[in-house]
């Protein structure tokens, strides 16, 4: 009974909109807007994990929203948690303690956007395999070390090889990584 195209066909019946997540998705984004605000006012950049986000619990939902959303916020935040705090003088604020394992996660991530920029330019499909060669510091290379799942399975690498090249260079505040790719 299907139409022949999904422009021949009925528009679909759509059940009691609930306000309630809306509500709660508005907070959401509330809090969001005012995180990436105080990340802009410290110049902490997105791709720069953060440890923890923190809501002034005064102002925080007697429904719970913040269980069922916290995953989106942290997302959205590039945190690695949320959490309800007693806040004085403002209605949010991060943990702005950058440990030596969150400063390697970011310096990942941005040799992350790089590679995948490089992917973009070669015309590389999502699905496409390829071989990431880069050149790092000991403490760039512990950095890809610590964070090489996310590194190769957000950039498509099957192969990771550490060596002196000449490539694309991505300079961080506290690490340069020099980089190729190829297309398996």
């Amino acid at each position: 009974g299907d139409a022949e195209s999904v422009h021949l066909s009925k528009w679909p019946e759509v059940g009691e909109v609930d306000r309630d997540v809306i509500a709660n998705m508005m907070n959401v984004r509330s809090y969001a807007n005012n995180g990436l605000k105080l990340r802009t006012e410290k110049k902490i950049n997105l791709k720069q994990p953060l440890q923890t986000f923190y809501i002034g619990h005064a102002l925080s939902k007697p429904n719970g929203w913040l269980i069922e959303h916290e995953e989106i916020l942290a997302d959205e935040l590039n945190v690695k948690k949320v959490e309800l705090k007693s806040l004085e003088d403002t209605s949010c604020d991060f943990d702005w303690n950058l440990t030596p394992e969150l400063i390697a996660e970011g310096n990942v991530r941005e040799l992350m956007r790089a590679v995948q920029g490089r992917r973009k330019t070669e015309g590389l499909a999502p699905t496409d395999a390829i071989a990431l060669t880069v050149l790092a510091s000991e403490t760039g290379r512990a950095a890809i070390e610590a964070n090489r799942d996310m590194l190769t399975k957000t950039v498509g690498a099957s192969e990771l090889i550490f060596t002196d090249i000449d490539g694309e260079v991505v300079a961080t505040d506290t690490e340069q990584f020099i980089f190729k790719i190829a297309k398996l």
